[in-house]
């Protein structure tokens, strides 16, 4: 779960590619490996949006007997591409003109130019980042780096990793089920098959690979699916407010996120704590233990105080605590 934060040896929570280095990737990806193997001929890189991509490229020149890999990563707020050019090289691929180009495009699609795409703003880039413009952008940032770089251009097999990050991002904005998302999903689908059609190509048909992969689905939204959303803050704060028994400013529970329960270890014996009696605490935790002292029960949940949020809770990779419902 790279995209997560992990604690360093002071147990304080950190992004595991800060700064676009891979110091804290304790081992060699494939990319790594492959590209050591054939003596650097290859040609591998990446593009993607996010710092944790990287997780994918790998070590770069850091490797001992490496060389520097091509890396651009999509910056949300510029619309440039940005990388770490100690340990990578940067690819001339970035055109900001051709990002409004496609900006424009969307606009006209409904009909009317009014600056909007389904009455959302197109005039920054940070704006563009939740439409299908951006996703026209990354393939054609993507045909451009393969042309810069020489992917495809001799009998070496070259690896590239790309991530098409707007689905995701637009599932956050506006919901799995919205019809932003769905109009995304086909604009990416269009641009897979123009990709696809580019290598054919390039590279030749029947000459390349193409592995399609994804790391994650969405849920929808609490008011479609019934679910209760867990509020990390919430249950950090009533798990301090029950384990932690000391007064040192210092939280037995730095946090509770997407990956779970973030307990300081350094500060269990001193709080007389242990892990498996606080996860079975957790597999006795309600919605109603979960709503702010002094807020409202959300409408739909009424009458639901009492049930349980966990179906499971484990410690590490040992299972603790397992929740039997009625069906």
């Amino acid at each position: 779960m790279a995209s997560l934060k992990i604690r360093d040896k002071n147990y304080e929570q950190v992004d595991p590619f800060g700064g676009l280095t891979a110091d804290r990737l304790k081992v060699t990806t494939l990319s790594d490996a492959y590209d050591l193997a054939l003596d650097n001929e290859p040609v591998t890189g990446m593009l993607g949006s996010k710092t944790w991509h990287l997780g994918m490229i790998g070590h770069g020149s850091a490797l001992p007997g490496a060389d520097k890999d091509p890396v651009a990563i999509l910056e949300k707020l510029t619309g440039l591409t940005n990388t770490n050019e100690n340990i990578y090289t940067v690819p001339d691929i970035s055109d900001l003109d051709r990002l409004a180009a496609f900006g424009d495009e969307l606009d006209t699609r409904d009909g009317s130019r009014d600056g909007k795409w389904r009455g959302h703003p197109l005039a920054e880039p940070d704006e563009v980042h939740y439409t299908p413009a951006i996703a026209d952008y990354e393939e054609w940032l993507l045909r451009r780096m393969m042309r810069a770089e020489g992917f495809g251009a001799d009998d070496i097999s070259d690896l590239l990793y790309v991530n098409f990050k707007t689905a995701d991002v637009a599932g956050h904005k506006w919901g799995m089920t919205s019809p932003e998302v769905g109009e995304i999903i086909k604009a990416q689908d269009t641009n897979l098959r123009r990709f696809m059609d580019f290598l054919d190509q390039r590279v030749g048909e029947g000459e390349w690979v193409l592995f399609l992969t994804a790391d994650h689905g969405q849920t929808p939204y609490p008011h479609e699916s019934g679910a209760w959303p867990i509020f990390g803050g919430e249950l950090a704060a009533d798990m301090n407010a029950v384990f932690d028994k000391t007064d040192d400013d210092i939280n037995l529970i730095s946090s509770v996120g997407a990956a779970g329960v973030f307990v300081r270890i350094d500060q269990l014996e001193a709080n007389d704590a242990k892990l498996e009696k606080m996860a079975r605490w957790v597999s006795g935790y309600t919605i109603g233990e979960n709503i702010k002292e002094g807020a409202e029960v959300p409408e739909g949940f009424e009458g639901r105080e009492d049930e349980l949020l966990m179906d499971a809770v484990l410690v590490k990779d040992r299972l603790v605590s397992v929740v039997c419902r009625k069906t």
